[in-house]
Order: structure tokens, then C-alpha cells, then sequence
């Protein structure tokens, strides 16, 4: 009978069946392959109404980080197979022959179920009965590698620009495209109809859908992924279908127009919007699958129409936090190594061991060194990417940060943050304790004091960046002198907590001033070089526009912040930075400005509602409370006034000159 494979960690000794390990590589092939096609599966709540959330994943990213993603994916369900079969008999007290005991001594205890990896394997992928939080945790990895490759995020803000572009409809005024199907009911006053107007809507989904309809008969798909376009043609047909139904609103939409110039329909211009929206979608995955780079998908959208000027940047803070762990590893096995070296040359010299001689708790070797910077790594690297994980969920859904009037912070989410790690790192670390240890009260309360460095860790990581985010960065030595400093403390708080040798409560507060020093070093800094966040750059581009258009009018770079940051009446009383946020509110805000340029310079500040923001007169502008209605009533009224005195003072003068008779 062959022997089984034996393994000894600590005063532990393991021992595994070929039968147990064949199984152990079978459950790995049957997860890996299961996977692959899972991680295609979305994580996203299913909406009618969002077509990105009907879309599979890998429409919605790149290629590069798609692959890039589901090995993060692979790696980890893979993981979680080989731990929970190898360390999950060891909780059990299973897999281990020999286990000290200080009451029984050496005690044999049965192997572990040579099926049980496969079982767990099975149970992942749903081939056995439910186990929920099993199936919950594969769940929440598949979402944290999706968001790893900004799935739906970059989809999102590539739908977004394309709303916020600028349309070019020279290339669609042409007889023969205006008299096509596909651009029936369209007329060529739409194309100079106002940004937020039914009619320019209507022109501009009219025109999208005939180019698609055109690519696709051209069957030469150049600008578009073939494969995309193929899976999802039943959708790009339903969005025809419901714009040739939208025909006879438009038509009778247009009577109704042409008796009353102030009648609207806005429940026929929410569903152009609406379907308008779904192109936006479709279009912008299909180029990115396409192009990959910005680069290159600009010029595909111009062909459509679009006027893409700027470019998204791109960048994330994954290699932030993988340069930044490597460079706190690094540092720690250079101080524990040093340290073991100090303490070997003093237990050599009786002249320095009278001084000082090492306790039993001091690093003997570089072993220790290497197990050390190990251990670091696993349980600070988990508090990173738990805070990374947490920061970018509660931003997603806008309760990160708090409004402005009360300092945009919110401090009880450092406290969150600070709560997960401490646990998410606690377990991590007990975890890999178990398999050098056993199980063990002690272990773990000898682990406590020290969840206050990984608390202290993932809080100081998110204050990093939103120190960045909010451009409140400190100076350098403070930035890493605080951070040093405060794991320093904490160090030694968890040191004097679980031993009561002086040198090993030095050390352990250079082993913290080091983490948190090289943290603080390398984080921040390269966070400010590469922020990135797909749909606030979507939003700043939308205030670019703004801005581009309001200098079109204005050269006056002041008035023109002014009037952004000032709440006005015909956008909801809202600022216009703020504003963009609503799509609807972005066009009506650009209809105000392109009708501005339209009246001239003086028609600038009526359309607006911005009380003289763009106006260089010295008059100052006025605070009052007065409702904007009441004072366009009152200036109406003024201007109304000085309109019939100067009808009754040409009167009169044409009274007299009658009276007086012809001149001689």
C-alpha cells in the first residue's frame, strides 16, 4: 500500500492519501472549468428598464480586463477549494496524526475523507445540495473580480459620454438618408433644435439607429464587435421597433406644436430618452469590445456622429496596493533580519551580552525573518483590499462621502473600515496560525491586541485616498510621520498586551513605525498619479462641455465659474455643476447656453436666469430672496412701461408736426 504524503508544521504533522490529493486536483479541474462560465454570470440586479444589467459581463468590459479578472476569479475559487479541504479537517481536528496535547499527549486522530475536496467542489458549483453561505461567498468573489474590471462602472460612464457628446448630423442631411425608412418623420429643422427639445432627441436616435441599420447591411462590421452585434441583434430590432411605433406621437406631437408653441409631451420625450439611453449602451460596449482604447474608439464614434474630443483616463488602485504591499514586505524582512543578526552577534559576545541579551521571544533567524514579513503581508494586504473593497462600494452607491456643507468626510465610515480589517485580518491570520499551532483559545487571544494594527492600516489606507480625492493631501512628513507614529503605538499596545519581554515590544514597534511609514511613503503618493473613477470623469467631461459652450459666448473665465456654481430657477434651482448629474438637466442647461448665442451676448443672462453673471457691467448682483418669477414679471412689466411711453411720446410728436402744417 503506497504511503501517504507527510508534512510537518510546527509541532504539527500532516499527513494526506494519493486517493485525498487526486481528489484534491479533480475538485480543482471541475471548479476551474465551472468558473469560467460562471464568472460570465451577472451580478447585477435585474432591471427592465437598465440594459446593462441585462448585458453578460464580458460585453462589458475589455478583453484585457476580462482575462485580467477572471483570473483573479480562478485563482480564488481554487483557493478556497485547496484551504477548506486541507484546513477544514484540521478545524475538525481530521488530517492531523500526531497532535500535542499538554493533558494527553501525542493523540491519533483520523485522516481526513479522501472525497471531501470533491464534495466541497460539488457543493460550489451547485451540482449538490445548497449550502448557502458557501454559494454567498462565491457570489461576492465574482463580484469584487467583476468590479476588479469595472464591470458595470466603465459601461456605465462610456453610456454616459456618449450622451454628453456633442452630434455632428451633417453626414444624415442628405435627401437620400432623410428619405430612408429608418429616418422617417425626421425633418432637417430637428437638427438645429435645442439640446433638450423632442425634436433634436428624436433626430439623434433616428440617425444612431440608421447607421447601425446601415453597418449591419453592409455586413462589413469595421466600427463595431461583430460578436456583440450578433448576440444582441434581437435588441437593436426591439429599439427600431419602438422607435417606428413612436412615429404617430411624433406626428401628432408635431400638430399639436403647430397650433400651441409651448406645447410639450414628456412622456413621449422620457421614452425617446429612455430608448436613446439603450443605444447608448449597446453603441458603447461594441466599440470599447472593439477598439479597447480610447484611442482608437473615438474615431469609430465619430463616424456615428459623435464629437468625442476628450479621453477617459485609465487607471485603478490595484497596483497601488500591490507595489505598496511589496514595499512594506521588503521592509519588514530587512528589520526583523537585522534584528535577528543584532541578537546572534550578542548571545557571540559576553562584552554585549552583558548589556543586553536576547529573550526567548527575539527572532533567532532568517527564517523568522521570512515568517514575519509573510505574516504581515497576508494580514495587512487582507486590510487593504478589504478597505479598497468597502470604500469602493459605499462610494458606488453615493454614501461615502457626506454633502459639503458638513465637510464631505464621513468619520463613521473610517470606523467601519477600521472594524472590517481588524476582523478580516484577524481570521486571516488564524487561519494561516492553525496550520503551524492547532486550534487554540490562547492563539487567539495572543492574536487580539493585534487586529489594532490592521484597523489601523485599512483606516489610514482610505484616508490616503480620500485625501487625494478631496485634494486635502498634508505635507510628506506628516503623511508618513502620523502613519509611522500611529502603528508605532499600536504595536507597542499589542506587544505589552501579549508579551512581556522588553526587546520583542521594541521590535514589534519598529515592525509597525515600518509598516505604516512605508505605506504612507508609496500609497498616497501613487494614488494622486493615477486616479480614477469612470463615471466622475463622465460627469467632469459634462462640465467640461459646459463650460466649452459657455465660452463660445463669454471669454470671461470668472463669470463663467460664477454662473456654473450659481443655483438657477430653469434647472430645478440646482447650480449647473451640480446639475449634470441628470442628463435631462445637462441638455436643458446646454439648450440655455447654444439659445444664449442664438439672441446674443444681452439674451445671455435672461436665458440663464443668472442675475448679470456673464454681464461686465459694474452693477453688483443682488441676493435678494425674491423669487426668480416675480422678478421676470417685474422687469417684463418695466420694459413694458418704457414701451408705451416711448409709443405715447412718438405720438405726440407726430401730433404736433400735423398741427403745425407743412413747412414753407
Amino acid at each position: 500500500m503506497t504511503e501517504p504524503i507527510k508534512f510537518t508544521i510546527g509541532e504539527i504533522t500532516y499527513a494526506y492519501g494519493w486517493t485525498f490529493l487526486g481528489c484534491l486536483g479533480l475538485a480543482i479541474v471541475v471548479v476551474f472549468f465551472f468558473s469560467m462560465t460562471k464568472f460570465n454570470e451577472s451580478t447585477i440586479a435585474k432591471d427592465e428598464d437598465d440594459l446593462i444589467s441585462q448585458l453578460l459581463p464580458r460585453f462589458l468590459a475589455t478583453s484585457e480586463q476580462y482575462s485580467r479578472a477572471l483570473m483573479i476569479y480562478l485563482a480564488a475559487m481554487s483557493a478556497i477549494v485547496v484551504v477548506l479541504s486541507l484546513l477544514g479537517p484540521r478545524v475538525a481536528y481530521l488530517g492531523a496524526v500526531n497532535l500535542p496535547d499538554a493533558a494527553l499527549g501525542p493523540v491519533k486522530l483520523p485522516d481526513a475523507p479522501d472525497v471531501l475536496p470533491l464534495i466541497i467542489a460539488l457543493v460550489m458549483v451547485g451540482m449538490l445540495p445548497n449550502v448557502p453561505w458557501l454559494q454567498e461567498l462565491e457570489r461576492q468573489l465574482r463580484r469584487f473580480a467583476h468590479e476588479r474590471a469595472f464591470i458595470p462602472t466603465t459601461a456605465r460612464a462610456t453610456a454616459e459620454r456618449l450622451a454628453t457628446a456633442e452630434f455632428d448630423f451633417s453626414s444624415y442631411e442628405a435627401d437620400d438618408v432623410l428619405g430612408s425608412c429608418a429616418m422617417r418623420g425626421v425633418e432637417r429643422t430637428d437638427f438645429v433644435a435645442p439640446r433638450d427639445s423632442i425634436e433634436y432627441s428624436w433626430a439623434r436616435l433616428s440617425c444612431l439607429l440608421h447607421h447601425v441599420r446601415k453597418i449591419q447591411n453592409a455586413d462589413a462590421v469595421v466600427s463595431l464587435d461583430n460578436e456583440m452585434l450578433t448576440r444582441y441583434a434581437q435588441d437593436l430590432e426591439s429599439l427600431a421597433l419602438k422607435r417606428k411605433t413612436m412615429q404617430g406621437d411624433i406626428a401628432q406631437y408635431r400638430q399639436e406644436k403647430a397650433k400651441d408653441r409651448y406645447y410639450s409631451n414628456d412622456d413621449l420625450h422620457r421614452s425617446i430618452r429612455k430608448t436613446l439611453r439603450k443605444v447608448y449602451v449597446l453603441l458603447g460596449c461594441a466599440v470599447r469590445l472593439k477598439f479597447n482604447t480610447d484611442d482608437a474608439m473615438n474615431p469609430a464614434l465619430r463616424s456615428f456622429g459623435f464629437l468625442m474630443d476628450t479621453q477617459m483616463a485609465k487607471s485603478d488602485n490595484n497596483n497601488v496596493i500591490i507595489v505598496g504591499l511589496g514595499v512594506m514586505t521588503v521592509s519588514i524582512f530587512a528589520i526583523v533580519y537585522a534584528a535577528a543578526e543584532l541578537g546572534a552577534l550578542a548571545r557571540g559576545f559576553e562584552d554585549l551580552g552583558r548589556f543586553w541579551t536576547p529573550s526567548a521571544s527575539f527572532p533567532q533567524d532568517a527564517y523568522y525573518a521570512l515568517q514575519m514579513a509573510f505574516s504581515a503581508l497576508l494580514a495587512h494586504g487582507t486590510a487593504i483590499h478589504v478597505a479598497e473593497w468597502m470604500r469602493c462600494r459605499r462610494m458606488a452607491r453615493g454614501v461615502w462621502f457626506t454633502p459639503e456643507r458638513l465637510g464631505r468626510r464621513n468619520v463613521a465610515n473610517y470606523l467601519r473600515v477600521a472594524t472590517a480589517c481588524a476582523v478580516a485580518g484577524f481570521v486571516v491570520l488564524y487561519l494561516w496560525s492553525l496550520l503551524q499551532t492547532g486550534l487554540s483559545w490562547n492563539l487567539a487571544t495572543a492574536l487580539a491586541p493585534y487586529t489594532l494594527l490592521w484597523a489601523t492600516t485599512g483606516a489610514a489606507y482610505v484616508a490616503h485616498l480620500d485625501n487625494v480625492e478631496l485634494n486635502e493631501r498634508p505635507s510628506r512628513w506628516q503623511e508618513i510621520g502620523l502613519q509611522a507614529l500611529a502603528m508605532a503605538v499600536c504595536g507597542v499596545v499589542a506587544a505589552n498586551g501579549s508579551h512581556e519581554d522588553i526587546d520583542f515590544i521594541i521590535l514589534v514597534a519598529a515592525f509597525g513605525a515600518a509598516i505604516g511609514a512605508s505605506l504612507a511613503w508609496y500609497i498616497p503618493a501613487a494614488a494622486a498619479r493615477q486616479k480614477y473613477d469612470p463615471l466622475a470623469e463622465a460627469m467632469e467631461q459634462r462640465v467640461s462641455a459646459l463650460k466649452a459652450e459657455a465660452r463660445r459666448n463669454h471669454k470671461n473665465a470668472a463669470a463663467i465659474d460664477r454662473w456654473l456654481d450659481r443655483p438657477n430657477s430653469k434647472l430645478n434651482y440646482q447650480p449647473p455643476r451640480k446639475a449634470v448629474a441628470e442628463l435631462a438637466l445637462f441638455e436643458k442647461a446646454m439648450s440655455l447656453l447654444q439659445n444664449a448665442k442664438a439672441g446674443g451676448r444681452a439674451k445671455v443672462c435672461a436665458a440663464t436666469n443668472s442675475a448679470g453673471s456673464f454681464r461686465k457691467s459694474s452693477a453688483p448682483v443682488s441676493d435678494s430672496a425674491e423669487p426668480a418669477k416675480r422678478r421676470v414679471q417685474r422687469g417684463k412689466s418695466a420694459r413694458q412701461s418704457i414701451a408705451r411711453n416711448s409709443r405715447a411720446a412718438e405720438a405726440s410728436t407726430t401730433s404736433r408736426n400735423k398741427s403745425r402744417g407743412p413747412r414753407a
